[in-house]
């Protein structure tokens, strides 16, 4: 997976990460441009923490990584606390630790190294997946099976042999169904 990423960030610059599918944060480190690139997908399935100062940047999975890497950042955000004492929740790119944000949902960020700047681009929109409206019932359930048996010949169509854990649950059932003998040979 790692070559893909740095193909095609070669081939498409940062402007890639529009190209991935499926869930994922990434980092990228390019040395020849001196600059660190965060992604995450649509979503944001897999949180990324980040923090630049006078003293470089900072990012990581978990929040408690990044204050352990930047001990300066451990003073409580207020505004953080006042979210979660009224909705329950942190809003927004805030966490709890001053100067440390989250990375949002499909978003790219890009670090400057040498110019110590930090450039945030959104690259998909969470409304952009809710544009389509369906007035017709059976037409919405058509293109629900056709993505669905596109996502899984998608998935079979490996050289690998593949293999589907029998629990009887509906999603498995249905996945075989969709396969129909059309996976490689195991």
């Amino acid at each position: 997976v790692a070559g893909l990423v740095a193909e095609l960030y070669r081939r498409h610059g940062v402007q890639f990460v529009s190209r991935l599918e499926g869930e994922f944060s990434l980092a990228l480190i390019d040395e020849a441009r001196r600059r660190v690139i965060l992604a995450t997908d649509p979503i944001a399935s897999y949180p990324l923490y980040w923090r630049a100062d006078a003293d470089g940047f900072t990012f990581g999975s978990d929040l408690s990584a990044v204050l352990r890497a930047a001990p300066r950042a451990s003073r409580l955000n207020l505004r953080a606390v006042a979210d979660y004492l009224t909705t329950g929740a942190v809003l927004g790119d805030k966490t709890l630790a001053k100067d440390v944000q989250l990375l949002d949902p499909g978003t790219v960020l890009v670090y400057e190294m040498d110019a110590g700047r930090v450039t945030l681009e959104p690259y998909a929109s969470l409304s952009s997946f809710f544009q389509h409206q369906w007035s017709d019932h059976h037409a919405y359930l058509e293109a629900v099976e056709a993505a669905f048996t596109q996502a899984v010949r998608r998935a079979t169509t490996a050289s690998v042999p593949i293999g589907l854990s029998l629990s009887g649950g509906l999603d498995r059932r249905a996945v075989l169904s969709a396969v129909n003998g059309d996976a490689p040979a195991m």
